[in-house]
């Protein structure tokens, strides 16, 4: 007779030689398929979308799922899907990656001071992107962004809100940051935070005051998981890069940056090839996307170019990598123009 214990809709089992289990240190994985098999190796497909692979010697750490027959074929039916999902991810990163970078960090220069002759100081690149003094607040500016989000959400102001049990006036700040930054989508960020469950709403501000002033101590990989786990709410949102990095870039823009994961997958190329950023918010993916950021300010730094924060390290990578960017380094390559 096999005993186990109950983890939500299924019963977990001591027995890792079965194709459905999850693993009893990660819970949060979900539920995983067994999807190949070596001499001493096997591979598994996990529910939140991941392919892991484990060595003989730690098959222990995989328990078995017993559930009925017809909850096995749904939950095989979803993992099929995912692990078919993950393969041709895969594949379109292994073809990705030997691509040339759209243009060279030289060239990447040579566009931003075409439009920007003076780099982050000039008048023009402050009154676009940072600030305009005295004139209507744009959501497109970042520095009254950075001001209020460093307002709302300081680390005094978070305490007093938590403390106070008060998780909707804690939310409320987030959405008045979040509403005055064109960083966050209305419909891809704000409306589906603001339909969470109040029952929600502690795990998920405790979750951000740790990601902005969580003991130093705790990796910040490991935060950063929790924050997206937060944000997951049971599978009830959509969690994207904006939503998962945008906070901390407005509260720590010299530490942080907003992920706008096409662009920085174009400048990896050419600053950090290895660093692939995943299509969903990983602590892995962050981790590479703040390298891929860090490593662009470091060669701004080296050719005179002074960034602020990783605000204008991100405006810099997008500025002369969208089409628009290309466009017009064409231009410039162009004879008599």
């Amino acid at each position: 007779m096999t005993t186990g214990i109950a983890e939500d809709n299924y019963l977990v089992t001591h027995n890792p030689d079965a194709d459905l289990v999850v693993h009893k240190k990660r819970p949060q994985w979900g539920v995983a398929m067994l999807t190949w098999e070596g001499n001493d190796r096997r591979r598994y497909q996990f529910q939140d979308g991941r392919l892991r692979t484990f060595k003989d010697g730690f098959y222990h750490m995989l328990e078995t799922v017993d559930v009925s027959q017809a909850a096995q074929t749904t939950l095989r039916e979803d993992l099929e899907r995912k692990h078919g999902m993950s393969l041709q991810d895969r594949e379109a990163e292994r073809a990705r990656e030997k691509k040339a970078p759209v243009m060279s960090f030289s060239d990447q220069l040579r566009v931003f001071r075409h439009l920007f002759e003076e780099g982050f100081q000039t008048e023009d690149y402050i009154m676009t992107f940072r600030n305009r003094e005295g004139r209507t607040r744009l959501k497109r500016l970042v520095d009254p962004a950075i001001q209020l989000a460093q307002e709302k959400l300081s680390r005094e102001a978070m305490s007093a809100r938590i403390e106070a049990g008060d998780w909707t006036g804690l939310m409320d700040d987030v959405f008045t940051v979040l509403k005055r930054t064109s960083l966050a989508s209305p419909t891809k960020v704000v409306k589906p935070l603001k339909a969470l469950d109040e029952t929600h709403l502690p795990r998920l501000a405790r979750a951000l005051f740790d990601l902005l002033y969580g003991d130093p101590e705790v990796k910040y990989s490991r935060r950063f998981r929790e924050w997206v786990m937060a944000l997951d709410a049971e599978g009830s949102v959509a969690v994207n890069w904006p939503m998962a990095t945008v906070l901390p870039a407005l509260v720590l823009p010299e530490e942080h940056v907003c992920v706008r994961r096409k662009a920085f997958r174009l400048q990896a190329r050419s600053v950090a090839p290895d660093a692939r950023v995943g299509k969903h918010p990983s602590p892995r993916g962050y981790k590479r996307a703040r390298r891929i950021a860090k490593k662009t300010r470091a060669q701004l730094v080296e050719n005179d170019f002074e960034p602020r924060d990783l605000f204008d390290v991100r405006q810099f990578i997008w500025e002369t990598l969208r089409p628009k960017g290309q466009e017009t380094l064409d231009d410039l390559r162009t004879p008599g123009l």
